[in-house]
């Protein structure tokens, strides 16, 4: 690239072309080389090309960094909103509900409250005449039968245990 009077550049406006002109002598003529204009090229090129790739990773990092966190946030709430159940071991008697449920004396349906649908459960089982697991005995007097169910709908209003 050359700067000369002779030759003004058309891209400078005429001004700075005028200045430049006055500071440098008319007859001199000044030469960048190749080689130094395709370095400068170069470093400008690669430096943007740095930028580009660190404006990328900040972009899809910040992306990638939110959706974990929203991740983290839903699992917490998860574990923290669903109810707790006992680890109690899950074996079957024969016909009957999972031990698991049965963890909680009176608890005939299985759903981990003692309320007056287990005394309906088991008045039912009763009223069908099928077997009936021992574990059912709820007042331990070596049989299931309507004593039992009166002391599930007994334990089920009492307010005893909501008092303590």
């Amino acid at each position: 690239m050359k700067i000369s009077p002779e030759q003004p550049d058309s891209d400078l406006p005429e001004r700075l072309q005028a200045d430049l002109c006055e500071l440098v002598d008319p007859c001199a003529t000044f030469s960048i080389p190749a080689q130094l204009d395709h370095r400068i090229l170069f470093t400008a090129k690669a430096n943007f090309a740095r930028r580009h790739r660190i404006r990328l990773l900040l972009r899809w990092g910040g992306g990638v960094a939110a959706s974990v966190a929203a991740a983290a946030a839903i699992f917490v709430a998860i574990q923290f909103n669903l109810p707790q159940t006992s680890q109690v071991a899950t074996t079957k008697s024969a016909g009957d509900t999972p031990a698991r449920a049965r963890a909680l004396a009176g608890d005939i349906n299985g759903d981990g409250v003692v309320d007056i649908l287990d005394a309906m459960a088991l008045a039912r089982r009763l009223e069908s005449n099928a077997k009936s697991n021992p574990a059912f005995d709820i007042n331990k007097d070596g049989t299931v039968d309507q004593r039992d169910v009166d002391a599930i709908a007994q334990k089920s209003v009492s307010l005893g245990a909501a008092l303590q």
